[in-house]
């Protein structure tokens, strides 16, 4: 991909383009990770309830789940 930035700094390209790959880099790396800790999080969820994340969403979406605190916290 490539793409094109006007840079009005006393900054030269290669010391903005290399700002700019290491900041895309870092971003990309703390995206992975947050997929990779959530993905830990529903399998830690699914093993306790021992339910799929399809069935659960199916049977939230059927409305089995309303009344149960396990799922679902309670607003006043």
């Amino acid at each position: 991909m490539d793409l094109t930035l006007q840079i009005d700094t006393d900054y030269s390209l290669q010391e903005a383009s290399e700002v700019v790959r290491s900041a895309l880099e870092h971003e990309k790396h703390l995206a992975k990770y947050k997929v990779q800790r959530y993905a830990t999080i529903c399998d830690e969820f699914e093993d306790r309830y021992d339910l799929i994340s399809t069935e659960l969403i199916k049977k939230i979406e059927a409305g089995e789940f309303l009344d149960d605190d396990r799922f679902f916290k309670k607003r006043a």
